[in-house]
């Protein structure tokens, strides 16, 4: 019985491009800040236990030095705004999107 519901599971998604699309499109920028974040806590975890490693506040200093040097801040300022925005509102309304289109298509 299980095994029935996962093939006709993906059988169905594997015959509707649009929601491929959808699922694709709004979990892309949420899959790339947790692994952003899985780094940066993996490369705290290694450099407390092993004391080497590379310092991930040395990292962002050089990024901030650069973009002061090269008075890019009010881009960089724009872009940070634009990715928050992705990642707080588009992110929820997608799903939303996926559970509506999901439950109009049955």
């Amino acid at each position: 019985m299980f095994k029935d519901l996962v093939k006709e599971s993906i059988y169905e998604m594997h015959s509707d491009v649009k929601i491929i699309r959808l699922t694709f499109l709004t979990s892309f920028f949420h899959s790339l800040i947790v692994i952003l974040i899985i780094i940066l806590n993996l490369n705290s975890l290694i450099a407390k236990q092993y004391e080497n490693g590379l310092y991930v506040g040395k990292v962002a200093q050089f990024f901030v030095e650069e973009i002061s040097k090269n008075h890019f801040v009010n881009i960089v300022l724009i872009i940070t705004i634009c990715l928050f925005v992705l990642y707080s509102v588009i992110y929820p309304l997608g799903q939303a999107a996926i559970i509506h289109y999901l439950h109009e298509k049955k």
